[in-house]
Parts: structure tokens; sequence; C-alpha cells
């Protein structure tokens, strides 16, 4: 099971605006009923949680007062995993030969390189507030933290079972014989090269997935990678 468009009550898209998403969540959990779950899909243009999370309280009080539970879920992915994906989706877009392909991502990761896991999750797609923000990377990663900490009840990191089996656990619904995952396919021999892996570090190093993964695994999944870096 993922919070996808596939089963949302309602999600977010291109067509909608901030105020847009905000509005359709609102008019979303007015009446929920006892015996109903509403699945919101959050992805681009719903909401900018670096300078909006206020708005998750208000959502928050408003089921509460229906007698539900509002509950606010996130998967994030290994910085690695996640430009791999990337990756793919701009191969699967480009119809020219690998050669083509690697001095085009290359350029790419260099010059316009793709959003940041940590920058998606405070800024979502406002690529103005990305640009003034008057944050450096510590602070960013601190903010992503207690965003986490304080706002979310479920947070997994490449963990499609895990994240399926809280989502059933939580609904009581029964579990499927197989839960499918979404794949993208390389079937036209993508090869990752040494240039493009040590390109993909160096940008998560500077956009701060790096270092917010790092420690998304250290408070969420006690792992102590993090301290190390203290």
């Amino acid at each position: 099971v993922e919070a996808h468009e596939e089963i949302a009550t309602f999600f977010s898209s291109e067509g909608l605006d901030y105020a847009g998403f905000a509005s359709g969540v609102d008019a979303q959990i007015q009446s929920i009923g006892s015996n109903n779950w509403k699945f919101i899909y959050a992805h681009d243009n719903s909401i900018v949680l670096g300078d909006d999370s206020h708005r998750l309280n208000q959502w928050r009080d408003v089921v509460a007062s229906q007698k539900c539970r509002f509950l606010l879920t996130t998967t994030f992915q290994d910085p690695m995993d996640h430009s791999v994906s990337h990756t793919k989706k701009e191969f699967a877009k480009c119809n020219c030969e690998m050669e083509i392909f690697k001095s085009f991502v290359q350029k790419l990761v260099e010059f316009k390189p793709w959003r940041g896991q940590l920058d998606y999750l405070l800024y979502n797609t406002d690529e103005s507030r990305i640009e003034h923000s008057s944050m450096d990377q510590k602070g960013k990663v601190k903010k992503g933290l207690r965003l986490l900490k304080n706002q979310f009840d479920v947070v997994v990191i490449d963990d499609h079972n895990k994240y399926a089996d809280t989502i059933l656990k939580v609904t009581g619904w029964p579990s499927p014989a197989e839960i499918p995952q979404k794949v993208l396919s390389d079937s036209r021999d993508l090869v990752f090269t040494k240039e493009m892996v040590s390109s993909w570090g160096k940008m998560s190093s500077k956009n701060g997935d790096a270092d917010f993964i790092d420690a998304v695994n250290h408070v969420f999944f006690n792992s102590l990678g993090y301290l190390m870096e203290q």
C-alpha cells in the first residue's frame, strides 16, 4: 500500500498551487465519518513545510475534533539510490545514445541538479524559497529533523515493505499476498559510470542530503553514522 494517486482521495498535482492544495485538504477533512479513511497524497505543489508546518497542526486539530486520528507519513531514499532513480528517469526521457547521455547528465548534475530530499521536504517545488533561504546546510538539516520528529508519525528510508506493513497495521486492512512495487526500467542498458557516482556524491554533500539522511538514520533507526561526523 502506498499513499499514491491510485488510492488517494485527494492528491497534489501540477494543476494546483499551494493554496489550492490547502483548500482541498480542508474540504477532505471536514466530515470524515467513523468508518472512513482519507488518503491525501502530497507531492509537487502541496505544502512548504519549512514555512507552513502550522497547517499540519490545524489539520490535526480538525481531525481530532471528530475523534479521528491524523497520521503523517513519508519515505526517503539513500542519497545514492535517489540519484540513481533520477538518472533513470532522465535516461527514459532522453532519446539518445549512452555516450551522449553521460555528457548530458554530468552537465545536469553540475549546473541544474534535481532537487534534494531535504530541500523538497522544506520547500517542496518552490525554487525561490530554496534560492533565498537564509539557512546554512546545518540549519536546514536541524530544521528538517525537527519537522520529522514533531510532525511525522511514520518515517522510513528505502523500506517499502516496512512502510506498507505499518499502513496495514494502522488501518487494519488485510495484507495482500504480494505488494507491488514500482520499478524504473533501464532496458536500454544504462551504465552508471565512476564519474556519475562521484558527481552524485558531491551533489548530495552540497545540497545537504548526505548529512540529512545520515541524521534521519541516527534519530529514527539508531544508526551511529551521524555521530561520527560531530
